[in-house]
């Protein structure tokens, strides 16, 4: 995690990130969601631990896939 991120926090930027992409879900529409432990950061690791999200549903997970794949993240 991040400087004492909680998943709350994880969580809420996911959402945020979907929002980007206009796909919006609801918080009971994750089952789990945490920060995959990270190198230490150095100079040439500058990169954030990236995040593992499970959804409730598969086809939540498919519709997000394919809005991700229309969109890009900037």
């Amino acid at each position: 995690m991040l400087d004492n991120e909680t998943n709350a926090e994880v969580e809420d930027n996911v959402l945020q990130v979907l929002k980007k992409i206009d796909t919006t879900i609801s918080k009971d529409a994750i089952d789990v969601i945490h920060r995959l432990r990270g190198k230490p950061k150095t100079d040439q690791n500058k990169k954030c631990p990236s995040i593992t999200v499970r959804f409730i549903a598969r086809k939540t997970r498919n519709n997000i896939y394919s809005s991700r794949k229309m969109t890009e993240i900037c």
